[in-house]
């Protein structure tokens, strides 16, 4: 929650900075993409519960993310540097809510475990396999 200030002020800056054309509009368009990318989660993610397109959004708010930072460094490094911390509050709060769900929920539509996206040691082909018929690999014991 510490972390929204910070966006909020940055975000508004920089749409302010635009608007009085302080700034050229092609350095905003990063941030209305992840603001856009923002919004439209949630519907996916919860209300569709269409966990690969949820994935694709997260990717998407990520490499706006990255893109703000490039994008700002040369004309408000302050900006960019504000983007660092909410790249990695993003992350660890995913993370964090993968890793509590873990196999004490089971994914509705695969009944797999979630935890097979957030285990380190698994390989690609390994996590791909808790969707698969190999429904065992998820299961303690």
């Amino acid at each position: 929650m510490r972390r929204y200030p910070i966006i909020l002020v940055a975000f508004g800056f920089v749409f302010v900075q635009a608007i009085r054309k302080k700034l050229p509009w092609m350095a905003a368009v990063p941030f209305a993409i992840n603001l856009a990318a923002n919004l439209i989660f949630t519907p996916i993610q919860f209300g569709l519960r269409n966990l690969p397109l949820a994935a694709i959004d997260i990717v998407i708010v990520w490499g706006t993310i990255i893109w703000m930072m490039v994008a700002f460094w040369k004309h408000h490094r302050w900006v960019a540097v504000a983007q660092v911390s909410y790249f990695v509050w993003l992350y660890t709060s995913i993370r964090e809510s993968l890793r509590r769900r873990s196999c004490q929920v089971p994914c509705e539509e695969h009944s797999r475990c979630i935890h097979c996206f957030v285990e380190p040691h698994l390989s690609f082909k390994e996590r791909m396999r808790c969707f698969g018929d190999d429904s065992d690999l998820c299961r303690d014991g």
